[in-house]
This record gives C-alpha cells, sequence and structure tokens, in this order.
C-alpha cells in the first residue's frame, strides 16, 4: 500500500474543498440566475421548452409564487412573455414566471386546437412536469403555483382547472372558451376570466368564430363562468363594479375561500388588454385596462387554502 505524505495529503484535501465549494456555487447559481433563461422536461419521451424568468430580488431562502403563461394559438413562449409584460410584474411583486412553448404553437384544450389537438399532444401532462421540476428545482411554494393565458393559452387554463385543480391555486383566462364540463375533482379553484365583448374569434355569447377561416366554436361567458361559480360553491349574486366600460363581477364565498371573478370589456375584442398585440389576427389591445395587473392582483391575494386532514 503507498502512503501519501501528510502535506500532499492537505493540499488533495484542500483542493477537494475548493472543488466541492465551487459545484456548490454552481448549484446555487441556478437558483439564483436572475432574468431570462431556457429549460426543458421530457414528456412521454418528447423534450417540451420553456423559458423561465427569475425577479431581481430572489434568493435561495424565499418561497416564490409560480405564474405559468400560455400563449395563443400561433404564438410561443417568447410571444407570451412579449404579450404579457408579465416578467416586469415579477419584478414588482417577486414571483417567478414560466413561458411553456406549445407543439407546433398550439395547445391541446379538449375542444381546440390545431395540430395540438389532432395529435392528442398531453399538455396537461406538459404543465403538471413543469411545475413538478420548477419544485424540484427552485423554492416554489406549492400554494401559490397559478397558470393565466389567451386564447387558446385561455382555453388550456380551464382546461387545467379541470385536471389539475390540486398543482394550481388559480387559473386565469383572457378570452379563451371551456370546452370540459365534467370535473375530476370536487377541488374548488379560484378562477379570473377577462373577455371582450366584442370578440369576434372567441364569442362572448357563444356560438361560432373564426380566424383565417379556422372555425371556434365554444359557449357563452356566462355558462362558463356559471359553471365555475357552481363548481365552487360561491354566491350565485355577483359583486358588481363598473369602470367606464369595464365591468368586474366578483362572485365571493366559495368553498374553501375561493371566488370567481370576470371582467367585461364591453368594447373589448381578441387581444391581451394592455399587451403588445402579439396575436397579429387579433385586435388592438385596450390601453385603458390591463389584464396582467388584474390577473396578478387576484393570484397573489388567492393562494390555496387546503384542507388539514385529520389524524387518526
Amino acid at each position: 500500500m503507498i502512503s501519501l505524505p501528510t502535506r500532499k495529503i492537505s493540499v488533495y484535501l484542500v483542493l477537494a474543498l475548493i472543488i466541492s465549494s465551487a459545484l456548490s456555487a454552481s448549484a446555487n447559481s441556478l437558483v439564483l440566475k436572475h432574468g431570462y433563461s431556457h429549460d426543458s422536461v421530457t414528456v412521454h419521451g418528447k423534450k417540451r421548452k420553456f423559458g423561465i424568468y427569475f425577479p431581481k430580488s430572489c434568493n435561495t431562502d424565499q418561497s416564490l409564487p409560480l405564474i405559468i403563461v400560455l400563449h395563443g394559438g400561433l404564438g410561443c413562449g417568447w410571444s407570451a412573455k412579449w404579450d404579457s409584460g408579465m416578467s416586469p410584474q415579477a419584478d414588482k411583486n417577486h414571483f417567478v414566471v414560466a413561458y411553456p412553448s406549445g407543439v407546433f404553437r398550439t395547445w391541446n384544450a379538449g375542444g381546440c386546437c390545431g395540430p395540438a389537438r389532432r395529435l392528442n399532444i398531453d399538455d396537461v401532462g406538459f404543465i403538471h412536469a413543469l411545475i413538478e421540476d420548477m419544485k424540484s428545482k427552485y423554492h416554489i411554494d406549492p400554494d401559490r403555483v397559478f397558470v393565466t393565458g389567451i386564447s387558446n393559452g385561455g382555453m388550456l387554463a380551464y382546461r387545467l382547472g379541470v385536471e389539475l385543480p390540486a398543482d394550481i391555486a388559480a387559473i386565469g383566462s383572457i378570452e379563451g372558451c371551456m370546452y370540459q364540463s365534467q370535473m375530476d375533482s370536487s377541488i374548488p379553484i379560484n378562477v379570473i376570466a377577462v373577455h371582450g365583448a366584442r370578440d369576434r374569434i372567441i364569442r362572448y355569447d357563444g356560438g361560432t368564430g373564426s380566424m383565417f377561416g379556422y372555425k371556434v366554436t365554444s359557449k357563452s361567458v356566462a355558462d362558463t363562468i356559471a359553471f365555475w361559480v357552481d363548481h365552487n360553491k360561491c354566491n350565485k349574486q355577483p359583486v358588481r363594479e363598473q369602470m367606464g366600460t369595464i365591468v368586474k363581477d366578483l362572485y365571493t364565498s366559495g368553498e374553501d375561500g375561493t371566488e370567481v371573478c370576470l371582467y367585461t370589456l364591453t368594447e373589448g375584442g381578441h387581444a391581451w388588454p394592455g399587451g403588445r398585440r402579439c396575436i397579429f389576427a387579433g385586435d388592438r389591445p385596450s390601453k385603458t385596462f390591463s389584464a396582467t395587473d388584474a390577473v396578478c392582483e387576484f393570484f397573489l391575494s388567492h393562494p390555496k387554502h387546503r384542507k388539514m386532514v385529520p389524524r387518526d
């Protein structure tokens, strides 16, 4: 057996400590990397990509909310970031944002849309895997995970509320519609919807709209809101507030403190209000109302209240 001199052993120990510290610092830098970066998860053997934005003031000791922003049809994660302006909100209110991208720029929302639906892409599984990946790598508060999206992304947000209510505290749908009407769970979930009364693609009163000849048939916004009010056992009569052309209906006192909120833009069309018009087939967005502000305010004041399970 060959023995090393004590001095050499000491040198090796010091080097080992330096390398260990460097690796530790490298691991922590992943958590502390402020700004925008890219990541992915593998779902059914397919790599699914998403962008991440960390606020400038976050650190490893903070338990941060996570807001997932879903792009509309023909969009991508970058377009959702550009259109929504959610990253500056993250700096202001200290939360993490994820911007996933759909397959062929579409999401499988059940009844829509495009290639994602035709190929039966598991977008519910993707968002679940994204949430689990973020929680495993970073200090994400499991009771403050939220999902919002516009158009096709808003449709998927509704589907996630139906199929992943245990993972998500609240969903937000902007100019979206809901196709599923059967809940897989009795778990209540907070809901906020923003919809323009003059939307020609996803019609406020239901029926068939179109974009470049692609037909979109949907239920009315009233029917969708009634579904969530009934599911959450909220008061049937909303607290109404009108601010010019904006009407806010808030349904309160739901199970586990849940609420359902609807903003109706009486002059609004198919766009992210206050956004940058990333959906080129959409309408000009409102400049008098910010959907991002409204959604963030609602999300951050509605964490998930989990029921305590009695011990045996």
